[in-house]
């Protein structure tokens, strides 16, 4: 089975609005941020360590495998409950011929 067949999960990007601040600065607005499901899509938990410092956090790795050309790493990735934020600049992997597909790093972070 190939990666792109593997591609069966439910996944939504949420991408934020952008607005001005009072200062003029560009800001990310998650109150007015836009969903849209991209299909085909796979996750899968790449690594997962505890932080101990202050407080007790697990931060956990994943990746997402998608055909979505448009992701960035400003977006967040809504799957299984979960909310993930993309860590990095996506990677568009090449095919024969085009872009095969879109492999994203994703972090989620639990106190």
């Amino acid at each position: 089975m190939s990666l792109l067949d593997r591609l069966q999960h439910d996944v939504t990007r949420v991408r934020p609005a952008r607005l001005t601040d009072r200062r003029g600065d560009r800001v990310d607005d998650w109150t007015f941020a836009t969903r849209t499901a991209l299909a085909p899509a796979w996750v899968q938990q790449s690594s997962s360590t505890e932080s101990r410092d202050e407080r007790l956090v697990t931060v956990t790795r994943w990746t997402l495998y998608c055909r979505d050309l448009t992701l960035v790493a400003r977006d967040r990735i809504e799957w299984d409950g979960r909310v993930f934020e993309v860590d990095g600049a996506p990677n568009a992997l090449d095919g024969s011929p085009g872009i095969a597909h879109v492999e994203a790093s994703l972090v989620l972070l639990e106190a």
